[in-house]
């Protein structure tokens, strides 16, 4: 089971939350989060760890980047999606993103977290 599974093609969510850190706008890529599952003791001691991006290396995160995804629910009931804090749905049995190069121009440079 997972905690999370984030998805950015930017550093920062929510106002703050680099989840991504890493992520860039510009590298045609999605950076990944997943969390595996974790007490709400152990969740409450990695949060405010994610406004700098102190979770990356945390043993139940595992970090990554690709082009596409695709998530399927097997079992129970559908899943949360959510777009920067935004809810999208709580019910979503099927999930399916990819990067399309070059589809949004981009008018500012890119910064990271410094």
């Amino acid at each position: 089971p997972l905690f999370l599974c984030e998805l950015g093609n930017g550093h920062s969510v929510g106002g703050g939350f680099l989840i991504t850190p890493d992520a860039r706008l510009d590298d045609s890529l999605l950076d990944i989060c997943v969390v595996h599952h974790l007490s709400t003791s152990r969740a409450l001691t990695l949060l405010p760890k994610t406004f700098d991006g102190g979770h990356v290396g945390a043993p139940e995160v595992m970090m990554g980047r690709t082009n596409a995804l695709s998530l399927r629910v097997e079992h129970g009931r559908g899943i949360g999606i959510q777009a920067d804090g935004e809810a999208l749905t709580t019910d979503a049995v099927r999930v399916e993103t990819e990067v399309e190069p070059g589809a949004l121009r981009v008018i500012a440079p890119c910064v990271g977290p410094s």
